[in-house]
């Protein structure tokens, strides 16, 4: 695995597609088209640009427009019972039937449609994230709290939506290794394109 901070100029960062796809030319030589990697943004300076936080099984290599300012390479050693400082930022949600969407019928019988709405409540909230965590680890100690919305509009489209992240803080304990380390590389929730899901991790004290 590799750790990478990334700096992409205003330019290519203005929107989140194009901070997607800035971040996918970052793996010229990468084996196939699955995305491979997950990323969070640090920081934002207006007029600047974006520095990013990304987690890839490639080495990224820098590309015209986009700087791998440097990058680390990581094994991922975990064991039963370890205990590790978390902190995420995902985009948990919850499906609800939406009856302005009408219904679709379905093994002939008509059913309400539904649509994704954010989870604005903490209990929820930690719930989520310990459905999302469940025979890989145990959460300790959780605190989460409400990001700023990412707003982002289809290229070439009217279609635009709002995405709600929550960032959690804690402690987890890990109750199968094996589990996890695939929960961690695969990312955690949805919007993953839109810089959630990546586990940031740390030795509990």
């Amino acid at each position: 695995m590799f750790l990478s901070k990334v700096f992409i100029p205003q330019r290519g960062s203005s929107n989140n597609y194009s901070l997607h796809q800035k971040l996918w030319s970052l793996f010229p030589d990468r084996p196939d088209a699955a995305r491979d990697f997950l990323f969070r943004v640090e920081q934002h300076q207006r007029g600047i640009g974006t520095y990013i936080l990304m987690q890839s099984l490639l080495e990224p290599v820098s590309e015209q427009g986009v700087e791998v300012i440097g990058s680390k390479q990581f094994a991922l050693g975990f064991h039963h019972g370890q205990a590790l400082r978390f902190m995420l930022k995902a985009n948990p949600t919850k499906t609800i039937k939406d009856p302005t969407k009408g219904t679709v019928a379905r093994d002939g019988k008509n059913f309400t449609r539904t649509t994704r709405v954010p989870l604005v409540d903490e209990d929820e909230q930690h719930a989520w994230l310990a459905r999302k965590l469940e025979n890989a680890a145990y959460l300790q100690v959780v605190t989460s709290r409400k990001e700023m919305p990412i707003y982002f509009r289809k290229p070439g489209t009217k279609q635009s939506g709002k995405i709600q992240p929550v960032c959690f803080d804690g402690v987890i304990e890990l109750t199968d290794p094996e589990v996890f380390k695939e929960v961690y590389v695969k990312g955690i929730g949805r919007a993953k394109a839109f810089g959630c899901g990546m586990l940031s991790l740390a030795r509990a004290k």
